[in-house]
């Protein structure tokens, strides 16, 4: 399994919160999908990018911060 390693006390609340709102769309994209033996290349383009267009700040964030 792949994982990125994390402070997690460097976190704020608004980036707990992305994270949080990230793995209600894991949870919710499983939860319809799990029954289902094909899912379609859309759905999980639209999963992917929901993640994408979470996270993305908070990286921007952290390269800025590294500046």
């Amino acid at each position: 399994m792949y994982s990125v390693p994390m402070d997690t006390e460097q976190l704020s609340l608004q980036d707990s919160a992305v994270l949080l709102e990230a793995m209600r769309i894991i949870d919710a994209a499983l939860d319809q999908t799990s029954n289902r033996s094909i899912v379609s290349a859309s759905e999980m383009s639209d999963v992917f990018l929901d993640l994408r267009s979470l996270i993305n700040p908070l990286i921007a964030a952290d390269a800025s911060a590294d500046i």
